[in-house]
C-alpha cells in the first residue's frame, strides 16, 4: 500500500484536481517497480542504518 499526501499552495482553477491526480499516478506508476522492491521496515534514526 502506497500512501500520499498533496500539498498544494494553487487554487483549483490553476489547476484542476484532476490533473494533479493524474500527474501524481504517472509518477507512482512509472515507480512502481522501485517502491515494491524497497524494504519498509527502515530504521528512522541516522545511528540504526550504521
Amino acid at each position: 500500500m502506497i500512501c500520499q499526501w498533496v500539498l498544494r499552495n494553487d487554487t483549483e482553477a490553476d489547476s484542476p484536481a484532476e490533473k494533479v491526480i493524474a500527474f501524481d499516478r504517472a509518477v507512482t506508476t512509472e515507480d512502481r517497480g522501485v517502491l515494491e522492491t524497497t524494504t519498509y521496515d527502515v530504521p528512522l534514526s541516522r545511528q540504526a542504518e550504521w
